[in-house]
């Protein structure tokens, strides 16, 4: 009886140990899953600010390319205008 009594106190003991080991890896992976939460937040915030970013260079870059638009359709405009009216000089030349 005493035998059996030793084997099952041992078994008890070896169950803490292992009770204990277990409880040391789930801290750890706690911890771990701790440490990758904080990374995910960093990488959210990061990927925030590069959209905010690239919301303004590309609104920068639409306002540059309407007035280098504008710019170019003023120049044409006036470029037509100054043709419509040697033409039509030309074509009152013809008629007289």
């Amino acid at each position: 009886m005493n035998g059996r009594l030793e084997k099952v106190e041992g078994s008890v003991g070896n169950l803490e140990s292992s009770f204990k080991s277990m409880k040391g890896t789930v801290t750890g992976l706690k911890d771990s899953v701790r440490s990758l939460e904080g990374s995910v937040d960093k990488v959210q915030e990061t990927v925030d600010r590069i959209e905010a970013s690239q919301t303004q260079d590309v609104v920068a870059l639409l306002k540059t390319t309407q007035k280098y638009t504008e710019s170019e359709f003023d120049y044409l405009n006036s470029r037509l205008t100054h043709m419509d009216k040697r033409i039509f000089k030309l074509e009152k030349r013809v008629e007289n």
